[in-house]
C-alpha cells in the first residue's frame, strides 16, 4: 500500500506522531478530565468550578437585604379612673403667680416645662375621666412657730414668711382651684406629703392604686412625696411636664437620675390617654 493509494499523507503523519509520543495519549484526557487534580486539588464533578462560585456570588449580592430589626413599642399606658389620684402638690401663689414671694426661683422652670398650662389642662381631664384629685397646700400659722428648723428650706420657709394662712401667697392659684368633690389634704408642714397629713388615710378610703404627683418643686416635696408613696405600695406615676424646680438644671436631673427608681416618668398627654 503506498500513501497516495489509500490515506493521505497528513493521515499517515499524524498516525505516526501520535504512536511515537506515548505521553500525548495521557494529555488530553488531563486538560478535559471532570475529574482530574492540578496542585493536588480535585475538580468538581461538574466543571468550571469557578463560573458557578461568581454566579451564586451574584446572586446573592442582588437579593433585597433583610429588613431593619425594629424595637416592638411598649404597651400603652392604661389606668383605671376610680383607682388613680391625682395628686397636687403646692400650686399656690407664692409659687405659681407672679406676685408669689418664690415665683421668681421658679419661673425659668415653669416656663421651661409650660407646667402651669399643662396642669390646669390635666387636672381638668383627669377629673372629668372620674380620677380622685387631691389638693395638697402647705400653710403655717403667722409667725411660723410649727418650724423649728436652724437650717435649710424650712429655716428659709420661716424667714420669709411664706406660706401664712389667710395670705394671698397661701391661697391656691387662680388656675388651679379646687372644685366640688375634690379633696383638700390637710396638715402639711414639712416636705413629704405624707408626713404630718393625713394623705395616705385618704388614699387608702378611696381604694387608690395609682398615685400621680404634679406641683413644686421637683426636687424637694415631688420627690419625698414620690418616695414615701412608692414604699407605701403605691404605683407612682411623675409627671415632668406638671412640675418645677428652682433650676432647670435641678428638674432634669432628678428626672433622668433618681425618679425612675421610685416612679414611672410620663409627660401630661400620656396621662391624660391613660385615663380616657
Amino acid at each position: 500500500m503506498t500513501p497516495s493509494s489509500s490515506f493521505p499523507l497528513s493521515v499517515i503523519a499524524a498516525l505516526f506522531l501520535f504512536a511515537a509520543t506515548p505521553t500525548l495519549a495521557f494529555t488530553f484526557p488531563l486538560i478535559s478530565s471532570p475529574t482530574s487534580t492540578r496542585c493536588g486539588t480535585a475538580r468538581s464533578s461538574g466543571g468550571g468550578g469557578g463560573m458557578d462560585a461568581y454566579a451564586a456570588a451574584l446572586a446573592a449580592s442582588s437579593k433585597s437585604p433583610p429588613p431593619p430589626q425594629t424595637t416592638p413599642s411598649p404597651p400603652q399606658l392604661k389606668l383605671d379612673p376610680s383607682e388613680t389620684a391625682l395628686v397636687l402638690i403646692e400650686y399656690q401663689n407664692e409659687f405659681a403667680s407672679p406676685n408669689g414671694k418664690l415665683y421668681s426661683a421658679v419661673q425659668a422652670c415653669i416656663e421651661h416645662t409650660n407646667m402651669l398650662h399643662n396642669s390646669y389642662n390635666l387636672m381638668t381631664s383627669m377629673r372629668n375621666a372620674g380620677c380622685h384629685i387631691m389638693h395638697v397646700p402647705i400653710i403655717f400659722d403667722e409667725g411660723h412657730a410649727q418650724i423649728g428648723a436652724t437650717s435649710g428650706i424650712l429655716k428659709g420657709i420661716q424667714d420669709g414668711k411664706t406660706f401664712e394662712r389667710n395670705s394671698a401667697g397661701a391661697q391656691f392659684y387662680e388656675t388651679m382651684q379646687p372644685a366640688q368633690g375634690d379633696m383638700i389634704v390637710s396638715g402639711k408642714l414639712g416636705l413629704c406629703g405624707f408626713f404630718s397629713t393625713n394623705l395616705d388615710f385618704l388614699l387608702r378610703q378611696q381604694q387608690i392604686k395609682n398615685v400621680v404627683l404634679g406641683g413644686f418643686l421637683t426636687n424637694c416635696c415631688i420627690e419625698s412625696t414620690m418616695r414615701t408613696a412608692y414604699e407605701c405600695g403605691y404605683e407612682v406615676y411623675t409627671v415632668k411636664d406638671c412640675t418645677a424646680a428652682t433650676s432647670v438644671e435641678a428638674h432634669e436631673m432628678v428626672y433622668e437620675h433618681s425618679f425612675p427608681m421610685f416612679s414611672t416618668v410620663v409627660d401630661s398627654e400620656e396621662m391624660r390617654k391613660a385615663v380616657v
